[in-house]
């Protein structure tokens, strides 16, 4: 009977301490904010649970949440899912500094569809009805790309090449890369002798959109343009005064860049600069002296004044002013092969409202495409 007593007071003592240390555990609060990675603004509606448990909450509109949970936990992970990021999982230990989650985009792979609807109204809406795409500045401005071919290639209707030199060519709809024309605010940007332009000549940080004109028949651009159209539409005005870049990377890889934006008693100005090199290896040599070079500059200028009161709210006249000029350079020491591209292009234009007559279009340019190449041969012989 004694036995029996002791062993019924042991048993009440062990449920009272479970007891005890389930009213008295202390619990871990977290509150953080889930964010875009580039954009850096708070993602609404991300499920937010303990791996492996059906516990957890969401973010509200400004992606903050709060979540309780039992220190007996704290060595468990939290997982981070929503339908357009990728999942990220993180220890409970990482919020004891933090307060701050990362999500990156990602793309989500669906079958081909293409859909019509009625454009908008563009500065050639008159003269073609040709499908037209456009890529506004906002899309790629905080991206990062290195030219304007890495843009292109999230047209579902462009297919880019990249040659071992680091020339990109463009093809649109399955088309041959010659039949596309390239333009740069009207100006023809192709070769005269193989009707091909280098897309990794322009830089993406003095352009303002990118309009893809999709069909055949373009004629408004001439009979040289078959299978589509590309228009980089230069930037005129910035909501900064001046912005200063500057990134590197593995295998000497980096690039800076520099631009300033202002407007003054109807003068719009931007002008930009920029700078990048970078370096491949071949896989089966490590020493240096056979790396393959690359060497880019970028120079965007351009100007615009609007004058004379019309009957709308918008100027008379108008007279803009464009100046682009590109370098690269491509140096295989192993293989003793160089490439050197210059271009430049300038143009000014006259835009006159006539009002009940339409307007007036007056575009004077000039252009130099230069190329230079050489090559080595050791030839053997007995």
């Amino acid at each position: 009977m004694i036995f029996k007593k002791h062993t019924f007071c042991l048993l009440m003592l062990l449920i009272s301490s479970f007891l005890f240390d389930e009213l008295f555990a202390e619990n871990i609060v977290i509150e953080a904010t889930v964010v875009d990675s580039i954009y850096r603004r708070g993602i609404s509606d991300v499920n937010v649970f303990i791996q492996g448990t059906s516990v957890g909450t969401i973010t509200d509109q400004h992606g903050k949440f709060t979540l309780v949970i039992s220190e007996q936990n704290a060595n468990l992970k939290l997982v981070f899912s929503h339908i357009a990021y990728s999942v990220k999982i993180v220890p409970v230990s990482y919020f004891d500094h933090e307060n701050i989650v990362l999500l990156r985009e990602h793309s989500i792979r669906l079958r081909e569809i293409e859909v019509q609807t009625k454009r908008p109204a563009y500065e050639y809406s008159q003269e073609i009805t040709n499908i037209i795409s456009a890529i506004p500045s906002e899309i790629f401005d905080s991206k990062g790309f290195a030219d304007v071919a890495d843009i292109l290639i999230a047209d579902q209707s462009a297919v880019i090449e990249e040659r071992a030199n680091g020339v990109k060519t463009v093809s649109i709809r399955g088309a041959n890369q010659d039949e596309v024309l390239v333009l740069y605010n009207g100006i023809r940007l192709n070769g005269s002798f193989d009707n091909l332009f280098d897309l990794s000549l322009i830089d993406p940080s003095g352009l303002q959109q990118i309009d893809i004109i999709k069909g055949s028949n373009i004629a408004t651009f001439g009979s040289l343009g078959s299978s589509a159209a590309i228009n980089f539409v230069p930037k005129l005005k910035q909501d900064y005064l001046m912005k200063f870049y500057q990134r590197v990377g593995t295998y000497n890889s980096g690039d800076w860049g520099l631009n300033l934006s202002n407007e003054f008693h109807g003068l719009k100005f931007y002008a930009g600069i920029k700078e990048a090199a970078w370096e491949q290896r071949y896989i089966e040599n490590q020493s240096s002296n056979e790396n393959i070079e690359h060497q880019t500059s970028n120079v965007t200028l351009n100007l615009s004044y609007s004058f004379g009161k019309g009957t709308t709210n918008d100027r008379k006249h108008t007279v803009q002013s464009f100046y682009l000029q590109s370098e690269r350079d491509y140096n295989n020491h192993r293989d003793m092969e160089k490439l050197g591209k210059f271009h430049k292009v300038q143009s000014i234009k006259y835009i006159n409202d006539f009002e009940k007559y339409g307007k007036v279009n007056l575009n004077i340019s000039d252009q130099i495409l230069k190329e230079s190449r050489l090559n080595s041969y050791l030839l053997w012989g007995i």
